[in-house]
């Protein structure tokens, strides 16, 4: 019996060894062993492997910008960059920059949301350059969520001079530059579901240099700093935080700089947006915005490009006006 269980073994461990060409185990000719050209020497001078065709650079130009936005969930920190050229009668022509990644606080998590965090930068023709950072990091199981914000940048513009007889004035017109950075950050804690409820600091420092006419100013400080607390309530459904295709974002914000904490004046600023989501046909998505700001003397601002404005009045400036 040991030579037969000798026998099996042997025949056993055949069974397991992957075939080759050129170590048969059969007598028999009539057998035929299938095996890979890297297996088989004289296969590779005879047989023609198919190479894959290589892309031409602007294919594979058009293939990342195509995939940047796309969740690689194999990956723990999902990197990409993406920019391009703009133009605004504003800034006239520019090149913006996003360096973008997504990350989970919690690796086993792969349903929810990730964070997000992303560099930006932008720099334009007539002077214009910014430099930021900003995202939201949810912790495990989206209990909690921090947003951040925080950027500096540089703008040659336009002064009128202070208070509205002088800012209606277009005899007044004349240039000056701005710089201001800012920092703004939630601390949310998940009350409900979907509904998000916490603190808000907020800081800003605005300078304006090289004033063409510095008699504008009416004696006012050309530099000012500015500090804000208060409250932020979000109710957020959406199914991705960077790249949204349906759900809805409703978001209301409270802020005071009372005089007490460094700020010139007592102020207040109630900003109220919402955004809802929707698919209109495959591979499209509708977004449906409404923004609007309440500040102080009740002022109520729906145009994101006239929120600056505001800004200057509010940190006690100058107010500049656009062209």
């Amino acid at each position: 019996m040991r030579p037969l269980k000798a026998i099996l073994f042997l025949l056993f461990t055949i069974a397991l060894q992957p075939a080759r060409a050129t170590e048969p185990f059969c007598f028999d000719t009539t057998a035929v062993v299938v095996a890979s050209a890297a297996d088989v020497p004289w296969a590779a001078d005879t047989a023609v492997v198919a190479k894959p065709k290589k892309k031409s650079l602007f294919n594979r130009f058009l293939a990342y910008f195509n995939d940047a936005n796309k969740e690689k969930k194999n990956k723990r920190f999902d990197f990409s960059v993406i920019g391009g050229p703009h133009y605004s009668s504003d800034t006239k022509f520019g090149i913006g920059l996003v360096a973008a990644g997504l990350y989970r606080s919690d690796p086993a998590d792969s349903l929810s949301a990730p964070s997000n965090v992303s560099l930006f930068g932008d720099v334009s023709t007539v002077g214009f350059y910014m430099l930021g950072v900003r995202g939201t990091h949810k912790f495990p199981r989206d209990t909690h969520r921090l947003n951040y914000t925080v950027y500096f940048y540089s703008f040659p513009c336009y002064i009128w001079g202070w208070g509205y007889d002088m800012g209606n004035a277009d005899a007044n017109k004349s240039k000056m530059k701005r710089w201001q950075a800012q920092f703004k950050a939630d601390w949310l804690i998940r009350t409900a579901d979907n509904l998000f409820i916490g603190p808000t600091v907020d800081f800003d420092y605005v300078r304006g240099t090289k004033f063409d006419r510095v008699d504008l100013l009416g004696g006012e400080r050309p530099e000012t700093l500015n500090f804000g607390a208060g409250v932020t309530a979000i109710y957020d459904t959406r199914d991705n935080l960077t790249a949204p295709k349906r759900g809805m974002y409703i978001q209301f914000m409270q802020l005071m700089r009372p005089k007490f904490i460094g700020n010139k004046y007592n102020s207040y600023t109630t900003d109220f947006r919402i955004d809802g989501y929707t698919h209109l046909w495959r591979g499209a998505r509708c977004r449906l915005p409404h923004a609007a700001q309440l500040r102080r003397c009740g002022v109520v601002d729906a145009c994101a490009a006239r929120r600056q404005l505001f800004d200057a009045w509010l940190l006690s400036g100058p107010l500049p006006r656009q062209p």
